[in-house]
């Protein structure tokens, strides 16, 4: 698996906890849901971080 497939996957991960975090019936499991998509957007945050940047001079 790629770098950028990682982040990707991640982001997706986080979105899918948000989702999962605004139809818990139960306060606490939302807090959960909502902290693992904060961890998730961390990790797809460094993979992003870690690829290198390309520059286009015209």
């Amino acid at each position: 698996m790629s770098e950028q497939t990682n982040a990707e996957y991640f982001r997706m991960r986080a979105t899918d906890e948000r989702q999962r975090a605004q139809r818990a019936n139960d306060s606490r499991a939302a807090g959960a849901h909502a902290e693992m998509a904060e961890r998730y957007d961390e990790l797809a945050n460094s993979f992003e971080a870690s690829q290198p940047k390309i520059f286009v001079l015209g």
